[in-house]
This record gives structure tokens, C-alpha cells and sequence, in this order.
């Protein structure tokens, strides 16, 4: 067990924790009660994380809750089903148009760059070049970008969401990576005839896309050198469900109580932030004295996490990012890893590689 597991065992043999004015939150049951009870837990945390006397900051402030009060990440009117199933549509033509081409092609690309070298960051080299080359290719971005770009701001924006402690200094590199995925241009994206908004999602779509996809790839592969396991012998899509079951990049979301509710005996007051623990309520079974009866379902994104917009999108570039390292790596050795701190995700912040032989 590892010992991020056995943190999860530990905080699920109790009921709700307040640490540092946070409700940690993290059995099944209590997770699946609070996704499902929407308007009792909101996700829009803006006035809880604004809330600090930031002089001086009034521009960036009114910039980033401008922005996050569009995304459907924060709403909770009406229209929250509305935008979804629309923005599903817009990626589901785009899937449909040469999906397989475009990941093949962005492989390629990002191979190209190291493909004789034997040691490398596998996540910094080859992993992030490849989602940013297929966001390009998929969004239709028209805007020129440098390398990294794409990622280092969506990981900005992942740090802001999880984060209740804003200050002068971040809060100006969350308004300006913001500012950066907000002002890329996406042709796939309407700009006129747009009553829903949904042009303003693109900075969500552009965060969740590069910054989860490229995490969930880099832990997929970081599972199977760590576990020894050979590329050729596993069955890819069980192997894949159980990374996102167990090795997901989201592992915590921020609820905001909305009113003073009981769970598990605990008084949760309103206004409080709860940390919904993902990730322990992912590893929790069906009966804990009983290993061989499985796993609970998986939590998931809107009533949580893996069932979100691009849940199908980010499977499907795993899996083709996978076949294609495959057909081009016979054995890789892992040299070094580093977990980022960041809070609520599952993200590497290093992991070194060196191919021991080639196909």
C-alpha cells in the first residue's frame, strides 16, 4: 500500500475532519451524498477566495471572477446543463473529425524532438509537447504559441482552483495565465450567434484538456513502470479505468457549504469549504473485510468528476498515446520522480526515464 493509500485508509475509518478551517471529507458514501446534493455544496468558491484584502489588486480580482463566474465550473443557475450538453456536442464533431490522425500526428511530432536520446523527463519532453501539439491540431488554435506555454498556464489555473489562500503575489500569475488561455483563439468555438456563452468556456476546455490529459498519461505510464508491468501484456482499457480510478490527476474538489448540514454526526456550517477526498473515496470497496467483492463505482465529475465534458476525450488520447509509445519504446527504466505539492491532484513534478532498448 502506498502511502497516499494508506492516508486515504486512515481518513476513511472516520467521519469528516476539520483541519485548518477545511472539512476533509473522504468515505464513499459521504463524497457520493455531497456530489449529488448540488445545491447544498457549490462549487463556486470565488467569494470565499477573494474574500482577502488584496490592495492594490482590484484589476486582477475583477478579471479572474469575471472569467471563473462564466465557466460552468462555477455555476449554479439554470443554465449549467444547458452549456454542458452543448459544449459536448462541439467536442463530440471534433472527435468525430480524424481523432486517431490527429493524436498519430501529434505523436509524431513530439517524438521527433528526442527520438535519439536515450534519457529524458518523460512528462516534460515528450508528454506536454504532445497535448499541446494535439490541442493545436484538435481546438483549432490559431494563436502562435511557444513550447510549454500551454501547459505552465493551464497548471496556473489548477493551482488557482485549489487554492484558499490568494495574495498579491499569485493572485497576479492566476489573473495572467487566466488572461493567456482566455485571449487564445479557438476557431471550434462560436464567436458570433452565442446566447449560451459557450465561447467563454474555451479557457476551461483549454485547462482541463492539456493539464488532466497530461497528467493522467504521465501517471498511466508512471503505473506501469513502477509496477514493472510490460507495455505489450496489459489490456489497455481495464488498465486505463483503473488509473482513473487510482491514479487520477483530480484527487480533491473544493465544495462551499451553502447551508448547515449534519454529516455523520459533524455540524457543517454554512459557508464552510469542504475538501471532498476523490481519490479515498475511489479506493473504497464494497465491504472492507471483503477485498473480493471490488470497488464502489467510480465517482464521477457533475455529480463529481469522470463524468465530465472531456472525460471521453482524455481516455481516448491515453489510450492513443499509449499504443503509439508502444510501437516506438521495447523498454524504458524509470530514474527519478517527483510529486508536485500542488493540492487536490495527483501531478508529477519530475519524472526522469531512460529507454533501455528501441523497436
Amino acid at each position: 500500500m502506498s502511502d497516499r493509500s494508506a492516508f486515504y485508509h486512515t481518513l476513511r475509518k472516520q467521519p469528516p475532519i476539520k483541519i485548518k478551517g477545511i472539512w476533509f471529507i473522504s468515505r464513499y458514501s459521504d463524497i457520493e451524498d455531497c456530489l449529488k446534493n448540488h445545491p447544498t455544496f457549490s462549487s463556486n468558491k470565488l467569494d470565499l477566495m477573494l474574500a482577502h484584502d488584496l490592495d492594490n489588486k482590484e484589476t486582477e480580482i475583477h478579471f479572474i471572477r469575471e472569467i471563473l463566474d462564466q465557466w460552468i465550473l462555477h455555476r449554479d443557475d439554470g443554465t449549467r446543463s444547458l452549456v454542458k450538453n452543448s459544449l459536448i456536442k462541439i467536442l463530440s464533431l471534433e472527435f468525430k473529425s480524424n481523432l486517431s490522425e490527429k493524436v498519430a500526428f501529434a505523436f509524431a511530432k513530439s517524438i521527433k524532438n528526442i527520438s535519439k536520446r536515450t534519457k529524458y523527463d518523460l512528462k516534460n519532453d515528450l508528454v506536454i509537447p504532445f497535448l499541446e501539439n494535439f490541442a493545436i491540431a484538435f481546438l483549432k488554435i490559431s494563436t502562435p504559441l511557444h513550447h510549454g506555454d500551454l501547459y505552465f498556464h493551464a497548471a496556473n489555473v489548477a493551482s488557482l482552483l485549489s487554492d484558499l489562500n490568494l495574495n498579491s503575489e499569485n493572485i497576479s500569475v492566476y489573473s495572467d495565465s487566466l488572461r493567456f488561455l482566455d485571449n487564445l483563439t479557438l476557431d471550434s468555438f462560436p464567436k458570433d450567434d452565442d446566447p449560451l456563452g459557450l465561447h467563454s468556456q474555451q479557457s476551461l476546455i483549454l485547462y482541463a484538456l492539456v493539464f488532466n490529459s497530461v497528467n493522467l498519461i504521465s501517471n498511466a505510464i508512471f503505473k506501469l513502470l513502477k509496477n514493472d508491468m510490460p507495455f505489450n501484456d496489459i489490456e489497455l482499457e481495464a488498465f486505463l479505468n483503473e488509473v482513473i480510478r487510482l491514479e487520477a490527476p483530480l484527487q480533491a474538489v473544493m465544495r462551499i457549504a451553502q447551508e448547515d448540514i449534519y454529516i455523520q454526526h459533524k455540524e457543517i456550517r454554512k459557508g464552510d469549504p469542504v475538501a471532498l477526498i476523490l481519490g479515498s473515496g475511489n479506493e473504497d470497496i464494497l465491504d472492507e473485510s471483503n477485498l473480493g467483492k471490488g470497488y464502489l463505482k467510480l465517482l464521477s465529475y457533475g455529480k463529481g468528476i469522470h463524468a465530465c465534458v472531456g472525460k471521453r476525450l482524455s481516455y481516448e488520447l491515453a489510450k492513443g498515446f499509449l499504443v503509439s509509445f508502444s510501437k516506438n519504446i521495447d523498454c524504458l527504466e524509470l530514474k527519478h520522480f517527483e510529486w508536485s505539492k500542488l493540492f487536490g491532484f495527483k501531478s508529477l513534478e519530475s519524472f526522469k526515464v531512460e529507454v533501455i532498448s528501441f523497436k
